[in-house]
């Protein structure tokens, strides 16, 4: 059994930007004494998730790769910005502290609906809550103090977004998720490239 999800993959500008940006939250959580409040996402391994879908049989990954060849017809190419920094659950009690996008066009949207649909014609569960499209940069730790907690979600708001380059994305996906002591280590198994429809 592999642990599986669907994902979009970053470039590696952005991956360097986003640990420019980890470095400065990092600095000033330093500077409040809660700098192991926060466990940071390796940048490298940072991707836009569309949908997890958990432990899964290898000899199923050919079956769950034609599928989503499918969900990807007729998407086309589309650009992503990521335009905001924030936390999960909100600012007061911050989980996670993630990078959000502007205006996220439709057709991520659209991708989202047919890899759930696709999916789902395999017998995984439909995601019962709605698609908030965001990249994970760290995780606070469950026994952080609320005092610590709300250290981060006060940096956070302060030190804002830097101004990220917007990138083209030209595929989904299927990635194995390996978990060990040193965090979590991510394997391409098939990559998808959009298809538009018509000549």
């Amino acid at each position: 059994m592999i642990r599986t999800f669907i994902a979009i993959e970053l470039p590696d500008s952005l991956c360097l930007a986003l640990a420019d940006l980890q470095e400065r939250l990092r600095e000033r959580l330093d500077g409040e004494g809660a700098a192991r409040a926060v466990r940071w996402a390796k940048p490298g391994g940072i991707h836009l998730t569309l949908k997890f879908l958990g432990e899964v049989e290898e000899d199923f990954v050919p079956d769950i790769a034609l599928a989503l060849e499918g969900a990807a017809q007729g998407v086309g190419e589309f650009e992503l910005e990521p335009a905001r920094v924030g936390c999960f659950p909100d600012l007061r009690s911050p989980r996670i502290v993630w990078v959000g996008f502007g205006a996220a066009p439709e057709p991520l949207f659209r991708l989202v609906r047919q890899v759930e649909e696709a999916m789902a014609g395999l017998r995984f569960p439909r995601e019962r809550r709605d698609f908030q499209p965001h990249l994970t940069v760290g995780r606070v730790a469950d026994r952080t103090r609320s005092a610590e907690r709300k250290a981060v979600g006060r940096i956070v708001r302060e030190v804002g977004a830097p101004a990220f380059a917007p990138f083209r994305v030209t595929g989904a996906a299927l990635m194995q998720s390996e978990l060990g002591r040193e965090g979590a280590r991510y394997t391409r198994l098939v990559e998808c490239r959009y298809c538009r429809k018509g000549p």
